[in-house]
């Protein structure tokens, strides 16, 4: 799993800038910038990650590994 990798995919294909990310997350750009540097992340942001993509979580995972 590169739940790191994902979120720079899914970035692209929104459009989205990681500030507009962690707005919609709630959180600071640092925790996006920290996330995209990581391999894994904990179930609960995982989830909310999935969500804001409109994602199934195992969807999202798989974005990654390709």
């Amino acid at each position: 799993m590169n739940t790191g990798k994902s979120i720079e995919i899914m970035l692209i294909r929104k459009g989205w800038s990681k500030g507009e990310l962690a707005q919609k997350l709630g959180v600071s750009r640092t925790t996006i910038s920290t996330l995209c540097g990581s391999k894994t992340c904990g179930g609960s942001m995982l989830k909310k990650l999935a969500d804001i993509f409109d994602m199934e979580v195992s969807e999202f995972i798989a974005v990654g590994e390709g």
